[in-house]
């Protein structure tokens, strides 16, 4: 979960760095649930587009389960 890094950016620097043609963000759905952290806690997909944009990443799709999201991502 993206949300619980130190740093949100380094995470996907890093798979910018040593991915070779995707990798995967896994965040909780920016929602109000029963539990999990709050939506104050949890990132946004619009947060986490513009953090993997900042890292050299871009994103081909987002896939969206029962209670997180999933952004597959690519070097670009």
């Amino acid at each position: 979960m993206l949300h619980e890094t130190d740093d949100p950016l380094a995470a996907p620097r890093e798979a910018a760095r040593v991915a070779r043609a995707r990798a995967a963000v896994i965040e909780r759905r920016y929602r109000e649930e029963e539990f999990g952290p709050s939506p104050a806690h949890r990132l946004a997909a619009e947060r986490i587009r513009a953090l993997t944009r900042t890292a050299g990443l871009a994103e081909d799709s987002r896939l969206a389960l029962s209670h997180v999201d999933l952004h597959a991502v690519r070097p670009g």
